[in-house]
Formats: C-alpha cells, sequence, structure tokens
C-alpha cells in the first residue's frame, strides 16, 4: 500500500503491467520498469537511468540490497525492515549519497547468479563497510514468502554469511642490510 500511494508502483493501463518508479534524492522519477502481471515480459522504460532503481529510502545506517522489486516487497512482508535497493549502480549511487550507511546486507537470489553477482558487489563496496550476504530458504525471497506456510520454524533464511569489507592490507617488505 505504501509504494501505491507514493505511485512508486502503479498499474500500466494498456498492458496492465506493474511499473516500478525510482527516483533521486529529491524525489523526481528517473527510472521506470514494466513487469508483466502475466509471463514473464519486463523492460526497462526507455531513457531510464538505472543509477536511480526502485528502492525504498530510509534514514538507518542498515542497507539491504535484491535482485528483483518482488523480492524486496516479499521480504518486506516477511519482515519489516527499513533501507531498501536495488542493482549495482543503483547501490553505488545510493551509498555515494548515504555516508550514514554502515551495514550493507546482500539478499540476492541462492543461485550462480545470486552468488556470482554477491561476489561482484562486495567488491565494489567501499572499505568500511560491513557486509552480511543474507541467502534464502528457497530460491528467492518471493518463494519464501509464497511458502511460508511450509516453514514450521520460522527460519526463512538458508545461511547468513558476516563479514567486513577491510582496506586492503599493505605488504610490509622487511629489509635486510648485508654489512
Amino acid at each position: 500500500g505504501f509504494f501505491f500511494s507514493t505511485g512508486d508502483i502503479y498499474e500500466e493501463a494498456a498492458h496492465h503491467n506493474a511499473i516500478f518508479v525510482g527516483r533521486d534524492e529529491d524525489g523526481v522519477p528517473r527510472y521506470a520498469h514494466q513487469r508483466g502481471t502475466a509471463g514473464n515480459f519486463r523492460l526497462d522504460v526507455k531513457g531510464s537511468d538505472k543509477a536511480f532503481n526502485f528502492c525504498y529510502r530510509g534514514e538507518g545506517e542498515r542497507l539491504f540490497v535484491f535482485e528483483a522489486p518482488i523480492d524486496l516487497l516479499s521480504f518486506l512482508s516477511i519482515r519489516r525492515q527499513r533501507q531498501m535497493c536495488i542493482r549495482d549502480r543503483a547501490l553505488m549511487r545510493f551509498l555515494s549519497d548515504r555516508p550514514n550507511i554502515k551495514t550493507v546486507y546482500l539478499c540476492l537470489d541462492s543461485d550462480k547468479a545470486g552468488n556470482d553477482a554477491c561476489s561482484r558487489l562486495v567488491e565494489l563496496m567501499p572499505e568500511g563497510l560491513t557486509v552480511h550476504r543474507l541467502i534464502p530458504l528457497f530460491k528467492d525471497w518471493n518463494e519464501v514468502q509464497t511458502r511460508r506456510g511450509e516453514i514450521t520454524d520460522g527460519k526463512y533464511l538458508r545461511e547468513a554469511v558476516y563479514g567486513l569489507k577491510e582496506p586492503p592490507q599493505e605488504e610490509t617488505v622487511e629489509i635486510i642490510r648485508m654489512s
């Protein structure tokens, strides 16, 4: 309901696609993605700037990153969190605009593409951030949401991997002087 009330999600009239809107820090729409409500249709609207992807901007020090808007929405319905964002360019833009972020949670799909993306994103992260990987119990957060009746122990994470993006260590070279 929140995203509908802000106009960040709406239904496209001609084909009834769901539209996900990404805005800049001033609230100006800069990105739009169409997603079919039936089938696998997906399309970024022409002229969209992927540095401003669909997201929820909170005021906290934590950022949760997802592969797709539907995974963000599913995760929100499972757990009520605050700061969310999607995609590499949008992530880097978001982090540069928000120096208060201290912790990043990579909530990408539990598959090869999600694993590869996590490895790539960790390399892009600025030094000093704490970076965590939250791996969904099933393939993605939408599947966790739709199958949550099967989760009897309340644990929707398969695994949580914790770490810190530390600055590279300088090599120390010992010089021995021979007389």
